[in-house]
């Protein structure tokens, strides 16, 4: 992880590509690069809850907090 001052999200990935996934947390939606982020799983479906771990700044910058 980049920045030591992280948080975790709870939301749902609705899409993903190679670089980024597509992010929701059922109010906030936004596209993350997966560079800046730790996923809880190597596994995920579509619309499944899930954990991510992001940077405070990212998190505040695309509205999560």
């Amino acid at each position: 992880m980049i920045d030591i001052n992280t948080i975790e999200i709870s939301g749902e990935i609705t899409n993903d590509t190679a670089l980024a996934i597509l992010f929701t947390d059922g109010i906030t939606e936004a596209w993350i690069a997966r560079s800046l982020i730790e996923i809880e799983t190597d596994f995920y479906k579509f619309g499944e809850p899930i954990v991510v771990i992001v940077p405070e700044w990212l998190a505040k910058k695309e509205g999560f907090i």
